[in-house]
């Protein structure tokens, strides 16, 4: 990455799971005097970001860094259904 899209990941990152406006991240992301000289400076890195897969977008100028789903495990197999039974029976099962 260069220091632009790290600007722009680290900006991000300190709004997970919500999307950003880009108006808004090219105001906060690196400072008042960046933004006065180009107010739409972070629309390109933005976008190699996005190529890259490391920042997504709504459709509507608005950016996030990708939330990560959490995938249903399946339980752990017991390795023996005897013992199984015994701590069930016992009342001494773990919560699964």
């Amino acid at each position: 990455m260069d220091p632009d899209e790290t600007i722009l990941f680290t900006y991000l990152n300190s709004w997970p799971g919500d999307f950003v406006s880009c108006q808004q991240i090219c105001r906060q992301a690196d400072g008042r005097r960046r933004f006065q000289q180009d107010s739409r400076w972070a629309l390109v890195p933005l976008n190699r970001l996005v190529d890259k897969g490391l920042v997504e977008t709504d459709g509507a100028g608005r950016y996030r860094v990708p939330v990560e789903r959490k995938v249903d495990k399946k339980p752990a197999p017991w390795i023996s259904p005897h013992i199984k039974n015994l701590l069930e029976r016992n009342g001494k099962l773990p919560d699964s």
